[in-house]
């Protein structure tokens, strides 16, 4: 077992386990404050993986993720559970919906529209001159990667395309306007990683408002597998350097 991951383990245990202790005393009606206690919960065992070093994030987007398959696979599975979680205590003040469309097409949606997302960041990365060189990724590293970008924004798109964008229309908020209002949200949810973790600054802001408000989009059209695809793989994309 790699000392990152033991360490980024330790670290996050105790602080964890007493916000979702808290999560769990609130009243079922407090769903507000229950989805904002979910969110700084990710926010601090996303932030974490920098401090431990289980993955990095330079100016110019390069991002990066400890070579280790297994620590990888296990961060995964820790982002399943976490999803499980918010899925349960949610599930009677949140109307999830996975698929809005056939199976097919949400998928074709998820897989296309991750490329929107990305291209942005390529041609920002191309004008920056950010580096070209790479890990040398072999399958369960490459595979390790992929999980841990798909899993862990399943977590995300629970939480802001999901269970916010539920909320936001159950005061009669109009789809683009909830779309909008979940992208800034989003891009507010990465400042402190944007400004106090690592040096991106605004260009990180504009980048998470712009992925939030095509996610919430796509959402709201083929439901929370074609936005966690969007998401996943736009970063899978920027992790493994593509089209490099």
């Amino acid at each position: 077992m790699r000392p990152e991951f033991v360490q980024y383990v330790e670290l996050i245990i105790p602080p964890f386990s007493l916000i979702w202790v808290f999560v769990f005393l609130l009243p079922p009606k407090a769903f507000p404050l229950r989805l904002a206690a979910q969110i700084f919960s990710f926010i601090f065992v996303r932030d974490a993986m920098i401090a431990t070093r289980m993955w990095t994030i330079t100016p110019d987007f390069s991002l990066t993720f400890i070579d280790d398959a297994e620590s990888l696979f296990l961060v995964s599975l820790s982002s399943i559970f976490m999803a499980s979680m918010i899925y349960y205590t949610n599930k009677d003040s949140a109307k999830i919906i996975v698929f809005r469309q056939s199976t097919r097409s949400c998928l074709r949606a998820g897989i296309m529209t991750s490329l929107l997302i990305y291209v942005p960041v390529y041609f920002l990365k191309n004008n920056m001159g950010a580096a070209r060189e790479t890990i040398s990724y072999d399958y369960p590293l490459l595979c390790g990667n992929l999980a841990l970008t798909l899993c862990g924004n399943l977590v995300e798109e629970l939480l802001f395309r999901s269970c916010l964008a539920s909320y936001l229309k159950k005061m009669d908020v109009m789809e683009l306007h909830s779309a909008l209002l979940q992208a800034s949200a989003f891009a507010i949810y990465h400042m402190y990683l944007a400004y106090m973790v690592t040096s991106c600054g605004w260009l990180l802001l504009v980048f998470t408002f712009w992925e939030g408000l095509v996610c919430a989009l796509l959402q709201q059209r083929y439901g929370l597998v074609s936005a966690t695809l969007a998401h996943g793989l736009a970063i899978f994309y920027i992790t493994i350097n593509l089209l490099r």
